[in-house]
Order: C-alpha cells, then structure tokens, then sequence
C-alpha cells in the first residue's frame, strides 16, 4: 500500500509564516475598525445624554438641567426654608459631579450612559452603585453625593463620567443653556487640553502632549473628538475649533471662531460690572466648584 506524504517541517513553517503575515496585516485593520465602532458609540451617547437635558427642559420652561435651579437656596418667601423649587439659584451646586447625578437620579440615564466608549483614563470608572433612594426632595436630596467627577485625581481620584459641558456660569449659563439655544452652542463634547491648549511645542507641550485625551480618538498624539451642538447634532471634531462655533461678539465685528475649550471672550460683563470667564462664548469644560459667573475648570492628570 502506497503511504500518505505529509507535510514537511520547511513547508509547515512557510504557512505558519504566511498565517502570520496575514494576521500582521489584518490586526491594524481590525484595530482601527473597533476604534471606529467606539467613537461611533461615543457620539451616540452624547447625542442620547443632550436628549434627554433636551426632554427635561420640555417640563422645566425650556431650561436644561441646572443643578443650582434643582437644589435650591432657602426661601426668603417662606421664612428662609427649603421649598422643592422655589428659592434663589445656588450656583455653587452647578458643578459636573451634580449636573450628572441629578439627571441620573430623576432616571432620565443609567450611570452607564456617561462613560465614553472611548474611554482610556483609569481615574474614569462606571459608578455601579447608585443610590436611587437619595433623592429625597422632601428632605432637600436631589441626588447621590457620592457621584464624583474627579478627573485630575487631585480630590477623590475618581470620575464617574467621560464629557464635558457647557459652563454653568455667566452669561452662557442664563442665555445659551436652554433648549432654544443658537444650533452653534456647544453643549457637550469630547474633552479637551488644559486651557484649549493646541500645540505640541514650546511651554505648552506638557499640556498637549502628555494628555490622555489625544488617545480617546483619532490617532494617536493628535485630538480629534465628538461635539454636540444645541440642536443636537454632534459631529466629529479635529480640532478645538470645530466648524459652527462661532461666537458673535456684542461689538458687532462679525462671527469670530470659538475655541470650545478656552473662555477666551470676556465682553459680557458679570453682575460686578466685571467679565470673568462670564462670557457667552463656546466653553466646554469639568467644573469642580462653580459661583454665579465663575467655573473652576478642571482637566485629566497628565500621563507619566
């Protein structure tokens, strides 16, 4: 009987070698394929987070949510006590920690919704234990505290969420965080450099380079991102200057680009006569702490 001829160990080398140049060659291609799929996720989520700021304003005179209008001052009307909304604005509540709770805790999302698909910070953690049971409007609880948007590292060392915001403070809190705001607002996005910080060279290059933000989308140590506009498009970003927004300075010069990252224009004037970063311009940011027309505005620790 004739013998079969099996393979020999030269040719079962070639095809393990040709198996390997094929994976080599299909690896990048799967790679940049889930990239894509992520970003892709990540813009469905913020698109699904604005809608549902979009749905609470419907019941709320067209005001997206504003923790400081939810948790409220005591009213001086009622002999300084805390009435479910009525009362001044508390705008120290208006921070990112709070604008995302008290959303989650009135089940407009899961926690799960606020984290980027993107996502690479290991600061940034899904919060799994919500507690629903904290708002309590009768005993002034609106939400969780334990909430945490931490995202330098520098207080609790944890962020429950990826995006920033528009600023709550100034003018563009009382004019543009509407659902009636100009389509040109930006009222989430992908997160930025320190500052709108957008070169890699000179003394700025730490801010740039070392930033974890550069790896969310795009290629690597280039930004690219996800922003939602007012009139809930979000579209894909390459730079911090994302076309439509503009910023139409009360002088009347005409549209001037945005920085979305930088309150770089101050010509809306605070109740102190003064400007601040109280101006109406693009400001996307994490706010720690926040004051009528002042945000504390906080970016990712650097990489090592």
């Amino acid at each position: 009987m004739k013998r079969s001829r099996g393979f020999t160990l030269v040719e079962l080398l070639v095809v393990i070698a040709i198996i390997a140049l094929l994976i080599s060659l299909l690896l990048p291609a799967l790679a940049k394929a889930r990239q894509n799929a992520r970003s892709l996720k990540d813009k469905v989520q913020q698109k699904q987070i604005h809608q549902a700021m979009l749905t609470f304003a419907n019941d709320n005179r067209e005001r997206l949510p504003t923790p400081g209008l939810i948790d409220r001052l005591p009213d001086p009307n009622f002999n300084n006590q805390d009435v479910s909304g009525s009362g001044p604005q508390d705008y120290t509540q208006n921070t990112t920690e709070n604008l995302y709770s008290a959303m989650i805790a009135l089940e407009f999302f899961q926690p799960e919704l606020v984290i980027g698909a993107s996502e690479v910070s290991p600061l940034i953690k899904e919060y799994t234990e919500y507690n629903f049971d904290a708002y309590e409007p009768a005993s002034d609880d609106y939400w969780d505290e334990d909430f945490e948007a931490d995202i330098d590292g520098s207080d609790s060392g944890v962020s429950h969420t990826s995006f920033a915001h528009m600023a709550l403070c100034g003018q563009r809190r009382k004019i543009f965080w509407k659902s009636t705001a100009p389509s040109g607002k930006v009222m989430l996005a992908t997160r930025g450099t320190k500052d709108g910080v957008f070169s890699g060279s000179g003394e700025d290059a730490d801010e740039y380079n070392r930033s974890p933000v550069l790896q969310l989308h795009g290629p690597e140590k280039e930004w690219q991102g996800n922003v939602c506009f007012a009139d809930n498009r979000v579209e894909v970003a390459k730079n911090f200057v994302p076309n439509g927004s503009n910023y139409e300075p009360i002088d009347q010069l005409g549209l001037q680009r945005d920085n979305i990252f930088n309150s770089e224009w101050m010509d809306f004037a605070d109740q102190d006569g003064g400007t601040g970063n109280g101006s109406g311009d693009n400001w996307t940011i994490f706010a720690r702490t926040a004051e009528r027309n002042e945000c504390d505005a906080i970016t990712d620790e650097l990489l090592p």
